[in-house]
C-alpha cells in the first residue's frame, strides 16, 4: 500500500501563518473601512502568486484548505440565515415584494444577457452568472446603515426587507439552478421543456417541505431544546451543540439533493427568531472568524492566474452590469415608498456582491468548465472585490445626506 509523503510540519506552519495573517488582515481592513472578505481574498491571491513562482501549490495544502473552505461556506450561510429577520420581512412583505421582483428580474436578466450575448459564454455559465448577480452581500451595507444609526428609518427597514428576501431567493434560485443544470447542459435525454418543469416542481416541493420542517423546528422545538442544553451544558458547550444541530440540518438538506450550504442557510433561519441565539453571536464570531476567511482565501487560491488578464475585460463588463442592474431595479423600485435620497441609498446598498454570489460561482466551478469557465469565475471574483470596496464608500456619502427625521 503506497502512501503520499506529506511534510506535516510545513503544512502546519503554512496553515498557522495563513490564520495569523488572515486575522491581522481582517483587523487592518476594519481600520481602513473595507470589508474583511477583501483582505482574505487578497491573501489567497497573494499565496497563489507566491507559490506560482515555486512551481505550484502542494496538493496536500489544497486539500486541507478546501475542507476548511467548505466549513467556511456552512458557517457563512448559517450566519446569513440568522441575519434574516423573517418576522420583520413578513410585516412589510407587500412593499418589499414589488421592489424585490424587479431586483431579481433586472439584475439577473442583465447579467445573463451580458454574459451570453456580449461576452459569448454558453447557456449554463450565463445562467449561473445571472443567478449569482441576483444576490446581495447584505452584511457589507448593513454595517454602514448601523454606523449612521439609520437602520430603523423607513428606508432602512425597506432595505433590510428587500435584502432579506433577496438572500432567500438567491439560495432558492441556486438550488433550482444546480438541479436543472445537467438537463440544460444536454446530458439528460428526453423533451427538455417537460423535464425542466418536472425538476423545477420537484425542487420547489422539496424546498417547501424542508422549509416547513425548519419553520416547525424553529417555532416548536428550538427554544425548548436550547433551554435544555443550557441547563445541562456550559455556554460554550451549548453553542457547540447548536452548531452541531445546524450541521445536522445542513446535512439533511444534502441528503435531499441540495447543497449543504443551502441547508446551513435554512438552519440559520431556524435559529434567527431566538433572541438568545442572536445574543450568542458574539461567541459564534470566534468560529466565524476562523473558518469564513478560508472560503475567500480558497477563492483566491483557485483562480487560474494564467487567465486572470483574460478575465479582466469580462470582469469590467459584468461589473458595469452588476452596478447598473441593482441601481435601476432597487432605487427605481423603492422610489414610491421612500424619499429620493432614501431610494438612492437602497439602490447602492444592494450593489455589493460577496458571500452568496461567490458560493454560486464556487459550486458551479466545482461542476466543471461547462458550468463556470475559469474566465467567468475570475471575472466574478473581480466584481465581488470591486463592489464590496466601493459601494460602502458611496453609501456613507449618501446616508450622510439622509435626514432620519423626514424618513420615519
Amino acid at each position: 500500500m503506497s502512501h503520499t509523503t506529506i511534510n506535516e510540519p510545513l503544512i502546519i506552519l503554512v496553515l498557522a501563518a495563513v490564520i495569523f495573517v488572515s486575522m491581522l488582515g481582517r483587523g487592518l481592513a476594519g481600520r481602513i473601512g473595507i470589508p474583511a472578505m477583501v483582505a482574505s481574498l487578497l491573501i489567497g491571491i497573494g499565496i497563489n502568486v507566491g507559490y506560482s513562482f515555486a512551481g505550484g501549490l502542494p496538493e496536500s495544502l489544497l486539500v486541507i484548505v478546501d475542507i476548511l473552505a467548505k466549513l467556511g461556506v456552512v458557517t457563512l450561510l448559517f450566519e446569513a440565515g440568522m441575519h434574516t429577520n423573517v418576522q420583520k420581512l413578513v410585516q412589510q412583505l407587500r412593499r418589499v415584494v414589488t421592489t424585490w421582483t424587479g431586483n431579481v428580474v433586472v439584475a439577473g436578466g442583465l447579467g445573463y444577457a451580458a454574459a451570453h450575448y456580449l461576452l459569448g459564454f454558453a447557456l449554463v455559465p450565463s445562467i449561473v452568472i445571472g443567478v449569482a448577480l441576483t444576490a446581495t452581500s447584505v452584511g457589507v451595507s448593513v454595517a454602514v446603515w448601523e454606523e449612521r444609526h439609520l437602520e430603523d428609518t423607513k428606508s432602512g427597514r425597506l432595505f433590510l426587507g428587500i435584502a432579506g428576501l433577496d438572500d432567500i431567493s438567491a439560495v432558492v434560485l441556486m438550488a433550482i439552478l444546480f438541479d436543472v443544470a445537467p438537463i440544460l447542459r444536454g446530458t439528460a435525454q428526453g423533451a427538455l421543456g417537460p423535464m425542466i418543469v418536472e425538476r423545477l416542481l420537484l425542487t420547489l416541493a422539496k424546498l417547501g417541505g424542508f422549509g416547513a420542517l425548519c419553520l416547525m423546528f424553529s417555532r416548536y422545538v428550538e427554544h425548548r431544546l436550547r433551554a435544555a442544553l443550557q441547563r445541562l451544558e456550559s455556554p460554550a458547550a451549548s453553542l457547540l451543540s447548536v452548531i452541531a444541530i445546524s450541521i445536522i440540518i445542513a446535512a439533511c438538506a444534502g441528503l435531499l439533493g441540495f447543497s449543504v450550504a443551502i441547508g446551513a442557510f435554512f438552519a440559520g433561519l431556524a435559529f434567527s427568531s431566538d433572541p438568545e441565539a442572536v445574543r450568542e453571536r458574539i461567541a459564534f464570531d470566534v468560529i466565524y472568524d476562523l473558518f469564513v476567511p478560508f472560503f475567500f482565501i480558497g477563492i483566491g487560491l483557485s483562480i487560474d492566474l494564467s487567465v486572470a488578464l483574460e478575465a479582466f475585460v469580462p470582469g469590467l463588463v459584468l461589473l458595469f452590469v452588476a452596478v447598473v442592474g441593482k441601481l435601476i431595479a432597487n432605487a427605481g423600485g423603492a422610489l414610491p415608498y421612500s424619499t429620493a435620497t432614501g431610494a438612492a441609498a437602497i439602490g447602492v446598498s444592494m450593489v455589493p456582491r460577496a458571500e452568496i454570489t461567490m458560493v454560486v460561482m464556487q459550486k458551479a466551478r466545482s461542476l466543471g468548465d461547462w458550468a463556470a469557465p475559469q474566465s467567468a469565475y475570475a471575472a466574478m471574483a473581480l466584481v465581488s472585490l470591486v463592489t464590496v470596496v466601493t459601494a460602502p464608500l458611496v453609501l456613507r456619502h449618501i446616508l450622510g445626506r439622509l435626514n432620519s427625521a423626514s424618513d420615519e
